[in-house]
């Protein structure tokens, strides 16, 4: 009996052991959360709206005057001895956009037909930086970087500080529509938001790790895409109407993740598609009246005759991928 009793009294011991332990490291969290909430009236919020400085020759001839019919641009250009060629090719590419995140909330979207690039930003000046650069090369055309990240000083009571009410870091971009342009966005720890819908793009390099990724195409592109790539890492993505853009080239590829890849719109050209999925699993929403090769659909797509020419959508998709994609019609 003495040694059944002496054990109750160690197992109660070691309750109370417990108990003490978890109220110990509640007082630490709810004052660790005091701390955050009464600094969150010490920051210093800055809302910013920046113009850089861009060369003129980066905008397309005439781009005040196109805010409403934009067809001139997509139409075929007469080159000099007999011959067409596509506007974006007579053109070319005026300008780079590189955009790096860390930590916050980074946002794209078009602006308005003759207005130039635009961005705006709010957050703490206490616990980021933002970071802007401009570099033009001798044939006019140009290269914004922007960088915002956390600064050393912030870390963990920073995020504490945004749980408790304090003000959550954004930045947003406003891309011109009458430019052409190739895009690269970089995010970590954070949320990214495009809106590439009646943009001029080339080439767009979107990459995120330790977060989630929505790109939408509201609306068609000027002109097709040459090549569209999306990678992330520990993170959802949505990926909606890329039909919109028609990129000749797509190239998705996730790990530790899921996500949703639509492929509807208005296709206006082929497409050679690459899929890698890891540890994780999508959607792939396909359009229809379209030729597919490269997927086993359960309703056959008929290809595409010299009679009767169809948009092909040719998918490459390793087979460890496979068994991680839903293809639906």
């Amino acid at each position: 009996m003495a040694q059944k009793a002496g054990g109750s009294r160690w197992l109660m011991y070691g309750c109370f052991g417990c108990l003490g332990i978890t109220a110990f490291l509640v007082m630490i969290v709810v004052g660790l959360a005091g701390i955050a909430y009464v600094q969150v009236g010490s920051e210093e919020i800055s809302s910013e709206s920046i113009t850089p400085d861009l060369p003129v020759s980066a905008l397309a001839p005439d781009s005040a005057e196109l805010s409403g019919d934009t067809t001139s641009l997509e139409s075929p250009t007469e080159l000099p001895g007999g011959g067409l060629r596509d506007f974006d090719q007579v053109m070319g590419v005026q300008g780079k956009v590189i955009l790096e995140a860390a930590q916050s909330e980074l946002q794209v979207e078009p602006g308005r037909p003759g207005e130039p690039l635009r961005l705006e930003a709010s957050y703490d000046k206490t616990s980021y930086q933002l970071e802007e650069v401009v570099e033009v090369e001798a044939d006019g055309t140009w290269t914004y970087r922007v960088k915002f990240e956390r600064t050393r000083s912030g870390g963990f009571m920073t995020a504490l500080r945004q749980l408790v009410g304090g003000a959550r870091p954004r930045v947003r971009i406003f891309l011109p529509p009458d430019v052409l342009l190739d895009l690269e966005a970089t995010t970590s720890q954070g949320g990214l938001e495009l809106e590439l819908g009646g943009l001029w793009l080339r080439t767009a390099q979107v990459e995120f790790q330790q977060g989630g990724a929505e790109i939408q195409f509201s609306q068609p592109l000027r002109a097709p895409m040459e090549q569209l790539s999306i990678n992330g890492s520990m993170g959802g993505f949505a990926v909606i109407g890329v039909g919109k853009a028609s990129p000749a080239r797509l190239e998705v590829g996730f790990s530790m993740g899921g996500g949703y890849l639509d492929l509807r719109g208005p296709w206006q050209n082929d497409a050679d598609i690459s899929i890698s999925a890891s540890m994780g699993g999508a959607e792939i929403r396909l359009p229809q009246d379209l030729a597919i090769e490269g997927v086993d659909l359960e309703t056959p797509r008929p290809p595409g005759t010299a009679e009767l020419p169809l948009t092909t959508l040719r998918f490459d998709i390793s087979e460890s991928s496979r068994k991680s994609l839903e293809f639906s019609e």
